[in-house]
């Protein structure tokens, strides 16, 4: 019987327990992540959420003025606050799944982003697994499908504030179709090449894919929006070393697969609204108007508002 616990490799196992222990603190230690100002906001926790604020301006060496956390809390009376602040506390906190049913348009984006989140989860582990029978080198073809994935996610990460969420996912999940119709029709270093384009494309959608499903989904059932996403796009994961394996018996049956896949995941993002330049939707109406445009006398403020991007704000 074949064993690790060797002198060759303790010193591996030994600093692997480390990193392990040092999760373990950071991940349990909730002193060491503050709650999200924007949401203790959301439901009526001002006091909180203005701690932490001023805790992380004074850390920025940047003094945000007290008109500011005026301005946040309505400048109200203390009865109207108090009073308010009760009732978006006990709206807020009863969010549970039911809510993401409730409202047509927020159910309709969450099966979306859900479904989404299955094709890039059964497209990236698909391409990931299937790239060892890529190349003659194991090694290499593992450790090149890796390291791409460092200029995909900065790439992704420098353009979709430029060029949009929708756009650049749209486009990155094409290129892996591509791809992957490409390796199924080629040989030799072409099918490297096709591996390597299609395992940086859609470790890129990977990456937007969390960004656009968290500025599409309102504050109080953003966390469960996409903890219930996250788990039912899983299943792509599960379904992946499945296609993998049937590629043993017909190598170009997989990746035709996930060319098709890929092409419907086009077309769900097509449904979606634009999230670029577009303030992070607070309740859940305002969930549901995102991307609908509203002729009020105040259109020209609503377009100076959303003129702003994220990081502008």
């Amino acid at each position: 019987m074949c064993t690790f616990e060797t002198p060759k490799y303790g010193a591996v196992f030994s600093i692997i327990k480390l990193f392990y222990y040092i999760h373990l603190v950071i991940h349990y230690d909730f002193s060491l992540v503050p709650e999200s100002p924007r949401w203790l906001h959301s439901i009526g926790r001002f006091d909180e959420s203005e701690h932490i604020n001023r805790k992380a301006s004074k850390h920025a060496n940047e003094e945000i003025p007290d008109e500011v956390y005026k301005l946040l809390r309505g400048e109200k009376n203390q009865e109207e606050e108090v009073e308010e602040e009760v009732q978006v506390h006990n709206k807020v906190n009863k969010a549970s799944v039911k809510d993401l049913f409730r409202k047509k348009v927020i159910f309709f984006r969450t099966f979306i982003i859900t479904s989404l989140g299955f094709v890039v989860n059964l497209v990236y582990f698909g391409v990931s697994l299937g790239a060892i029978a890529l190349s003659s080198d194991d090694y290499i073809t593992v450790a090149l499908s890796a390291a791409v994935e460092i200029p995909a996610c900065l790439f992704s990460r420098y353009f979709i504030d430029r060029w949009g969420r929708r756009p650049m996912m749209g486009l990155f999940l094409s290129m892996s179709g591509i791809s992957c119709i490409g390796i199924a029709f080629t040989s030799n270093w072409l099918v490297f090449m096709f591996g390597l384009i299609g395992k940086f494309s859609i470790s890129s959608c990977y990456n937007i894919h969390f960004i656009f499903a968290a500025e599409i989904l309102p504050t109080p059932i953003r966390n469960v929006g996409i903890g219930v996403s996250t788990m039912i796009g899983s299943l792509g994961s599960v379904l992946a070393p499945q296609l993998v394996f049937i590629g043993t018996g017909f190598t170009q049956l997989p990746y035709f697969i996930f060319a098709a896949v890929s092409g419907i995941g086009v077309l769900l993002i097509a449904t979606l609204p634009e999230t670029k330049c577009t303030h992070l939707p607070q309740t859940i109406h305002e969930g549901e108007t995102l991307g609908v445009i509203i002729k009020t006398q105040d259109a020209s403020k609503t377009d100076a508002v959303t003129s702003e991007c994220h990081d502008e704000i």
